[in-house]
């Protein structure tokens, strides 16, 4: 193999790993966005149980709304936590 030939496969193997640097930011980029977004989603929901709770305090369904929303939560997350994992 000649020198040219090396200085070429470095060249491409250098680019490889910008791609691939590049690739690996974008998906952390993205995976940042959609943690910020199931951030505001599960704190707008919490605070809206809350807010029914306060008002309607002798009302059954809060119970079975807040668990049904902490399921929801739960599922979300582990979806959002298993994307990451790449």
């Amino acid at each position: 193999m000649s020198t040219q030939d090396s200085i070429k496969l470095s060249e491409i193997f250098k680019s490889l790993d910008v791609e691939n640097a590049e690739r690996k930011k974008m998906k952390k980029k993205t995976s940042l966005r959609r943690t910020f977004i199931l951030l505001i989603i599960s704190l707008l929901g919490t605070t809206a149980l809350i807010v029914y709770a306060i008002y309607n305090p002798e009302d059954k369904l809060i119970e079975k709304l807040s668990v049904i929303w902490n399921i929801i939560l739960l599922l979300m997350m582990y979806k959002n936590d298993m994307d990451d994992d790449y």
